[in-house]
């Protein structure tokens, strides 16, 4: 299955549009998922997402945007 992602300048990605959880594959929350602008992802948020190894999914879509409140784990 092939996926296809539209060509999109990361700064356009402006939109939550979901929380990855990192421990399925075995990997960390990388510094640069957690570096998103304060307007887009404030400390509480980085704090909890690195406390529970999640990173954060954007999108330039405002469609596919997803309330901006943390998930409940």
């Amino acid at each position: 299955m092939v996926q296809v992602y539209r060509d999109v300048e990361e700064a356009d990605k402006v939109h939550l549009c979901g929380w990855r959880d990192n421990t399925v594959s075995t990997e960390r929350v990388s510094e640069a998922n957690l570096a998103p602008p304060p307007r887009l992802l404030d400390q509480t948020t980085r704090d909890f997402c690195k406390r529970h190894n999640l990173s954060t999914c954007w999108t330039d879509d405002p469609h596919r945007a997803i309330a901006a409140t943390l998930p409940v784990l």
